[in-house]
This record gives structure tokens, sequence and C-alpha cells, in this order.
């Protein structure tokens, strides 16, 4: 960042210039990462999964039965939607030019994450999964830093959606296609291992062995993290559950996770893939672990369910309080990685050099989120004033901070994209806002943040609301809005923010809360995305 202007330089010229959302015109190339096949050894396993009926699934579902009253729209356009549980709302039905869905997964949202189809498959059809987890409750349930819900006493389930993104295209309403059930406890997260581990097509005649939709590793209510091997939900249709529509939600019970990796001591409270051979852990008493994850899926032993400490690489404490947020430095082979943590500090490891931590920054309040692009110095995050800060490194190595705004409200997740510039920031207010990183900061604009919408909760009539054609605003125009509490009404908190991994389809966002409702946005520009 020179004196000149307030900018690190961009990967891609033109960048810097893209306001409003990103453009195809400039994404960045990322085949190196998402071109590249990973586990071609690691299959999903029958043995491991078993499906169950209907009737039989009611203990791991969420609690809610009554349809949620929903209004979207714009301006005189407004209307308001009974949407059952496991329903959608298509947003192209309610507004000329978004694309996207309402989704109500029944449950308060804190595991979100798209299914990477990397490899690309020769013929993209559109068709993209994500993963939900959470609780079955919704602002009824709360659970405390810390607590715990041994194994069997708290069922749940992990939902994948099926859903067709396209700008061009009709899209059919989602579709819930599997529910992972399991009693493990509540999800306080989950992400996909993040490229190479896509497969839509045979893979031998081991009658065992099926097609593999992706790797997930999650933080269950037991204290530990899991990571299963799932199937993909063509190859259930086919082989475990030959008679099920296509369109009719399959039930596995998760009767055996591929690895499972704990420390006695600590509950995991955050979780990040650092490529596709490493895991990173945040945990309640302040410690951070790195395991080894291409030994822990490659060994076969039968008792890799267990959660041990087993394949632990290094565990460090380098914060006073526990860790809330973990963010490695890309998905290229990375050695450092960011965390944030309950004492206010936001500090950066070295792999190669754990125990010696450094501080990028100290606030009087929780780190709550940290997201790094592997294409840039920056660290984007928040601190105890909700300010949106990206800290990175000048051209001549000092070190720099450049202010993106404020948020209203506490800011609960921050994302980035690999292909483009923008990240996501989230908040309790259920604001929900993008921003591009590298945008020219001159005399005529100062630096903006564009609202993808604001959730808002009619108490009175109990309907939720989805507010949207909010006008870009700078950081003065975002100060001069009305104030309100920290954390305001739990109804509209937004806990989850996420964009969509694939380059086709990079553009759109998802989000979702403790309302138990999870949306999908195109943010693109331009006319060329498909």
């Amino acid at each position: 960042m020179g004196k000149n202007n307030n900018v690190w330089p961009p990967p891609v010229k033109g960048l810097e210039y893209e306001f409003e959302g990103p453009s195809a015109d400039h994404l960045i190339d990322t085949s190196h990462i998402y071109d590249q096949t990973v586990y071609q050894d690691v299959h999903a396993q029958k043995n491991e999964w078993t499906v169950m009926d209907k009737s039989q699934v009611e203990d791991y579902l969420p609690y809610r039965t009554k349809d949620v009253k929903v209004t979207v729209g714009i301006h005189e356009n407004k209307t308001t939607i009974d949407l059952p549980t496991f329903g959608s709302i298509p947003l192209a039905n309610h507004f000329q030019y978004k694309r996207g869905f309402v989704i109500n997964v029944g449950g308060s949202i804190w595991g979100l994450d798209f299914v990477p189809k990397s490899p690309p498959p020769p013929e993209d059809d559109k068709t993209h999964y994500l993963a939900v987890g959470g609780y079955k409750g919704t602002t009824e349930e709360h659970f405390e830093l810390g607590s715990n819900q041994p194994r069997g006493s708290y069922k749940n389930a992990i939902q994948i959606w099926r859903m067709a993104l396209s700008v061009k295209e009709s899209c059919e309403d989602p579709v819930l296609d599997l529910c992972l059930l399991h009693d493990y406890g509540i999800t306080y997260d989950l992400r996909w291992c993040p490229y190479g581990t896509y497969e839509d097509g045979d893979i031998g005649e081991d009658e065992n062995k099926l097609p593999k939709l992706g790797i997930l590793s999650f933080i269950s209510g037991d204290g530990a993290v899991r990571t299963i091997v799932v199937p993909h939900p063509k190859a259930v249709r086919k082989v475990l559950s030959p008679n099920t529509d296509e369109n009719e939600t399959i039930y596995l019970r998760i009767d055996r996770s591929r690895c499972a990796f704990a420390i006695t001591t600590s509950q995991v409270t955050s979780i990040a893939w650092g490529g596709h051979s490493k895991l990173a852990t945040g945990h309640a008493v302040g410690n951070l672990a790195v395991w080894d994850m291409e030994a822990a899926l490659r060994n076969t032993s039968d008792n890799n369910d267990m959660p041990r400490n087993r394949h632990l690489i290094f565990s460090c404490i380098p914060f006073d309080a526990s860790v809330r947020s973990i963010s490695w430095n890309g998905h290229d082979n990375p050695d450092k990685l960011v965390a944030g943590g309950y004492d206010g500090r936001l500090v950066m490891i070295d792999i190669n050099d754990p125990f010696i931590g450094l501080t990028l920054n100290r606030s009087r309040s929780i780190v709550n989120n940290c997201a790094w692009a592997w294409h840039g110095t920056m660290v984007i995050h928040s601190d105890a004033d909700n300010l949106t800060q990206g800290f990175g490194i000048n051209t001549d190595g000092t070190p720099a901070k450049l202010r993106f705004g404020e948020m209203l409200g506490f800011c609960w997740t921050a994302a980035v994209s690999e292909h483009h510039a923008q990240f996501a920031v989230a908040s309790s207010l259920g604001w929900v806002r993008s921003c591009n990183m590298y945008q020219k900061k001159i005399r005529q604009l100062l630096l903006a943040q564009n609202t993808v919408y604001k959730l808002h909760y009619h108490e009175d009539k109990d309907i939720y609301q989805y507010i949207d054609g909010i006008a870009k605003q700078t950081i003065d125009e975002t100060r001069s809005l009305p104030s309100y509490r920290q954390f305001g009404e739990t109804h509209m908190q937004i806990q989850r923010v996420v964009w969509n991994p694939n380059k086709t389809t990079s553009a759109f966002l998802a989000s979702g809360g403790a309302a138990g409702l999870c949306r999908i946005d195109f943010e693109g520009r331009g006319s060329k995305w498909e």
C-alpha cells in the first residue's frame, strides 16, 4: 500500500474497480488449486452408513413443525409467504434481477458450506450441493461455550441440499437430497475438504465402495471433530436406496466416521482446512492444534472413529481465552494461519515455528471472525467497534491497515473467495454485506460496502422480512445510521456466510442464522456469468 492510494496491488488488473460485486471478467486464476485431484484412493464405504425409513427419523430432525411467515420483495411488490420446514422460495419469482433462494432448514444454522466440485466435471450441469448444520431448535435453544452433549444424548442431522445455480436458466426449487443422521450432539461448524475430492462416476468394482460427494469435517457437541466421506447422492440412490424418487429425501445414519480428533482437556470451537492435507482446530482453553488429515484418512484402523489425539502435528497455546475463529492463508499448501480469540487478540501463527505467535491486533472485545484469501497479504477481521478491517503488508514490508466500514451489530462471520476480491460479513442484527478488499480509494469515492440484504423480525406479527434494495453505503453513511443494541433480537442473527468455491458459480453467496432460514444470493455483475 503506497502513500498515493489506499490499496494493495490486485492480482488481476481491473479488479480494484469492481465496487458492486464480482464480475466474470476479472476472476483470479485458481487452476493450480482447483484442478487437482486428491484422495483418489479414499472413497465412501457402504458399511459406514445405514439407510433409515422416514418413520424412524423424527428424533433427529428439527423441532419446528409450523410454517414460518417470510416477507420477500421490494417496494410495492412485497409478498408474505407461509414457508414450511424444508420448503423454499425462489427469489426470481419476486425480483426482476435477483437470483437465488430462501430455504427453511428448520434449525439454527452454525455450519454452512458448498461442496467443491473439484476437479470440475467434464459437463457441468449447474447442480450444486450445500451442507447445513447446527441446532435442532432455533431462537429458543442456546448452548454455552464449553457445554458438552455426550454421544447418544442429542440426536441431530446434517442436511445436504441439491440446487441448480444459474443466472441465465430457470432453476428448479432446491431439494433436501440427503439427511445425515447422527447422535454426536449439536454441530458447531462444518467444512468440506476444499478441492479435488468430488466424484460423479465409476470408481471400480469394489462393492463396498461408493463415489464420494466430498470429505466433510464437522465440530460435534461431544467435543470432537469428526470427518466423514459422504457418498454422492446419485450413488446412494443407485446402490443403497434404488427405489427412491430423485426429489425425495434419503435419510442416512452415520454408523462410523472416517476419523475423529479430540484433545481431552479442551473442547473444539473452530476449524479450518489448510489445503487438503491439514486441519486446524481452535479450542476452548486457548490452544491451536494442527492435524495430519492425509495420514488420518488413509489409516485403515478399525478404531479411527474413537476421538483421540493421534495424527496431531502440534498444539500451542497463543491465547488467554477460547479461540473463536481460524483461517489459513488460502488453500495453496498454506503454512500460516490467523486466529481470533475471546481475549481480543488476532494472532498469526507460522506452522514452521508455531510457538511464537505474532499479535496483529488487540481489541476490547472478542475477535469473532477472520478470513484470509491465498491471492493477497490481507487478513479481513472485525474489531470491538464492529469495524471491518484489512491488515496486510505494504510493498515495502511495513504493516498497514485499511478500514472497510462499520457493521450494525456484532459481526458474527466473514468469508473470502479464492476466485474474486469480494469478502462478505454478517451481523447479529441481520445485515449481510460484501466489499472489494482491493477497491480503489480515491477522493471522489470513499470505501463502500454493498448490502446484500437485511433480515428484520416483526415480533408483533411473527414475520421475518428480507429487506432488499438498500443502496451502497460509504463509511460515513453507515455511521449516520441509527445505532442499536450490540446483539439485538436473536431472531435476526446471521451466524454463517460462505461463497461458492466453484469458479463458474463463485458469485453465489449463502448465509443463514438463528431463525433457521438460509438464503442463497447471486452477487455477480456483468453479462458473462452463466
